[in-house]
């Protein structure tokens, strides 16, 4: 249910999921009705730490300073890595328009060329929600993610490494029932330097939390967030605010450690076929 990869390997990374209800204003989902009207749906990510969940945006993401390192200038590195984690899991209703080419070509662009074989394979394997965050037809993202984020520097073997953990949660909404929950991702990259703070090659790890894993796979991938009355939609949204929205950060010994049980994703957060 799970993958990571590098460069030139075709076990790329993600897990999909998605979950968690609770209570919080979603604005718009209700056209005339007061916002506090019991009809309104509520927003998840309203009750989320603030000191937690501490960006909403790719800016912010590049603002935040890396823990252990001043000896490289690492700006044209977190830049390289932030454009690409913004065009596959921050732009969603940028996406959801697009035909699969498209939304290929638009994810590309933004993509490091030791991931570019990797994406490639995973497009022609119908694979894109590996690295597309698209809304199916009858779902939408509402307003902007909440990210809870952390950058670091260190050293493995010799090899200087640029460290970047970040879980990512979108509200999403089943536009037809106005039923409200949270898609959540989690992103592990580790990127080894080069003498000037570039980076050679690099390994990502995804998690995805929450989503109808099942229906995803019957629909070219796109996202389908598990927003059902039943139980196993109800246990996906509850295992994903337990295990993933109520602790989001990601340590640097959890980027480091290949086999980190943070970063092999939990099934009990989808929804599985059979």
């Amino acid at each position: 249910m799970t993958a990571a990869h590098g460069p030139r390997r075709r076990d790329l990374g993600a897990l999909l999921a998605l979950g968690g209800l609770g209570p919080g204003l979603l604005a718009g989902c209700s056209p005339g009705r007061v916002a506090t009207s019991p009809d309104v749906p509520r927003d998840p990510l309203a009750e989320l730490e603030a000191e937690l969940w501490d960006s909403r945006s790719a800016a912010d993401l590049l603002a935040q300073d890396v823990e252990g390192g001043d000896d490289l200038d690492l700006t044209a590195a977190r830049e390289e890595l932030v454009r690409f984690v913004e065009a596959a899991y921050l732009s969603p209703e940028t996406l959801r328009p697009l035909p699969d080419s498209e939304a290929y070509e638009h994810i590309r662009a933004a993509t490091p060329a030791y991931w570019e074989d990797n994406l490639q394979d995973a497009w022609e394997a119908s694979e894109r929600l590996y690295y597309a965050h698209s809304p199916a037809e009858g779902f939408r993202t509402v307003g902007s993610p909440a990210i809870s984020s952390s950058w670091f520097r260190r050293e493995a073997e010799g090899t200087p490494l640029l460290l970047l953990g970040a879980t990512i949660a979108w509200t999403a909404i089943e536009t037809a029932s106005r039923r409200v929950g949270v898609c959540a991702f989690r992103v592990g990259i580790r990127a080894e330097l080069d003498a000037d703070g570039a980076i050679p090659t690099a390994s990502l790890r995804v998690t995805l939390h929450g989503m109808d894993l099942c229906a995803m796979q019957e629909g070219d991938g796109l996202t389908i967030p598990a927003l059902g009355d039943d139980e196993a939609h109800v246990s996906a949204r509850e295992e994903t605010a337990r295990l993933v929205l109520a602790s989001p950060r990601l340590g640097a010994e959890d980027l480091l450690d290949e086999e980190s049980a943070v970063l092999e994703g939990d099934e009990s957060t989808n929804v599985l076929c059979g």
